[in-house]
């Protein structure tokens, strides 16, 4: 088994910076995707890890995107 390298997408979610780093068949046929933000509303410790099966062909930026739920509004200054 030769491990894939390593994704890292960097994103804004709700005002806060998000970095998803996806590793594709980290172990046999699945997928590990982290999470890391500081500070964080999902974790107390600014980090999730997730395994996903490697034939779901997932997205890993759209499987966090649903595990956090709909963007909070930024309320307007004016």
């Amino acid at each position: 088994m030769d491990n894939q390298p390593s994704i890292t997408y960097n994103i804004t979610w709700g005002g806060l910076s998000i970095k998803i780093v996806h590793t594709p068949e980290d172990l046999y046929k699945v997928d590990h995707v982290e999470y890391f933000s500081n500070p964080c509303t999902y974790t107390e410790t600014g980090y999730k890890s997730h395994w996903f099966p490697s034939e779901d062909n997932i997205n890993p930026v759209d499987e966090i995107l649903k595990l956090l739920g709909d963007e909070p509004n930024q309320q307007s200054l004016f």
